[in-house]
């Protein structure tokens, strides 16, 4: 990540929308623990798996922004590039990483 340089960065979870072989599997494995549609995302956590639960892919989620998000490189750049416009997206991600 650190050779490409990009300038946004997402990191989806796998998220099994019904239909799907993959929500189907989900089903028999009995790991979807979320049944609230407006969390279907591909943000929010909402199925265990063999090697994490909900909160511990939350973490993990939220530590791959915040050290994506928050280095001070990254920051000057942005804020050279975009000003306050970046100032108010950096905001609303780093309260979104806090109550998240």
């Amino acid at each position: 990540m650190q050779e490409l340089k990009p300038s946004y960065a997402v990191f989806s979870l796998a998220t099994p929308y019904p239909g799907a072989q993959f929500y189907q599997q989900m089903v028999e494995e009995n790991l979807i623990k979320v049944k609230d549609w407006s969390k279907y995302n591909l943000i929010s956590p909402i199925i265990d798996t063999m090697e994490c639960s909900l909160e511990e892919l939350r973490k993990i989620q939220s530590t791959a922004f915040r050290k994506f998000y928050l280095r001070p490189r990254y920051l000057l750049s942005q804020i050279w590039m975009d000003g306050p416009i970046f100032l108010k997206t950096i905001a609303g991600v780093i309260r979104r990483l806090v109550y998240f």
